[in-house]
């Protein structure tokens, strides 16, 4: 189906701040293909400016990431420890995207977990 401006304000406010954005069609309503498109490019353009970020943070230029260069990227260093799958004291890109993809998922689950109950 497809979503007008007060169901997105109801029940995907985030959504709803980019409506317009989102609408490519400008019919007033988004498709279910006009917000994946918009996430899927959403997406593309926060990994690109996160890997930015990450070149700039990575001082040596190694492609990882110490303790004290994560210190660049304070989302990353308040969870280093966590990030740093195979303890090594180095994070890359992999262990930070791995990390961040099962903090979503778990996320998504407990929202579907709780659209369940009510």
């Amino acid at each position: 189906g497809l979503l007008s401006l007060a169901e997105t304000e109801k029940n995907a406010p985030g959504l709803a701040l980019r409506f317009t954005q989102i609408d490519a069609n400008h019919d007033g309503q988004l498709s279910e293909r006009e917000i994946r498109d918009f996430v899927h490019a959403f997406v593309v353009e926060q990994r690109k400016k996160f890997a930015k970020r990450f070149k700039h943070a990575d001082r040596d230029g190694n492609g990882s990431l110490s303790r004290e260069e994560a210190k660049a990227l304070p989302g990353v260093f308040a969870h280093y420890d966590q990030m740093d799958a195979d303890h090594n004291g180095e994070l890359t890109p992999a262990e930070i995207g791995r990390y961040v993809r099962a903090r979503i998922e778990k996320r998504r689950r407990a929202e579907a977990a709780s659209g369940a109950q009510q």
